[in-house]
């Protein structure tokens, strides 16, 4: 049963999100100013580094409960984990549509994260470009089953109706 197993190799320990590598500093923490105490029994990976699980330590205010960080830490600020957006792309349906909009500015013109392919089909995308007159770069990525990754890219031009 996972909760009376016992790490055999080291975890990642973290406080409030943040990896903590000094055990010792960790466990003379005052225990008075820890909420909770998660521990997950399954493989972490970190950059190049792997560890058996984690021990994750959260303060009640989430601000390290005073902890003292190793001077020479770099500390980044970033957003965490985002929940999957999904893409606006207008579509003109009905003559109504094309006569009453206003003009199409983006320069963002389409992504789709999961066009899924097999073999060697072939598929087709279509957006509509945006009013703005000028050279769009068109970038595709994808990943294979096993791993392998490619990347192409290649432009096109929206030109101006007086250009036309």
């Amino acid at each position: 049963e996972p909760h009376h197993s016992i790490f055999q190799n080291e975890s990642l320990v973290m406080l409030d999100g943040v990896p903590i590598f000094d055990v010792d500093k960790i466990m003379a923490f005052n225990p008075l100013k820890v909420q909770k105490l998660d521990v997950m029994m399954r493989k972490y990976y970190l950059g190049p580094f792997a560890f058996e699980g984690i021990v994750s330590y959260t303060t009640y205010k989430g601000d390290l409960g005073g902890f003292e960080l190793d001077p020479k830490a770099t500390v980044l600020d970033y957003q965490g984990l985002q929940l999957q957006k999904e893409f606006f792309s207008p579509k003109y349906e009905t003559s109504a549509d094309v006569e009453s909009r206003l003009a199409d500015q983006r320069n963002l013109l389409f992504w789709a994260p999961e066009i899924k392919l097999e073999g060697k089909e072939s598929q087709s995308v279509e957006f509509y470009s945006s009013d703005e007159p000028g050279l769009y770069k068109v970038v595709i990525q994808g990943m294979a089953h096993d791993g392998n990754t490619g990347r192409t890219s290649s432009t096109f031009e929206v030109k101006s109706p007086e250009n036309n």
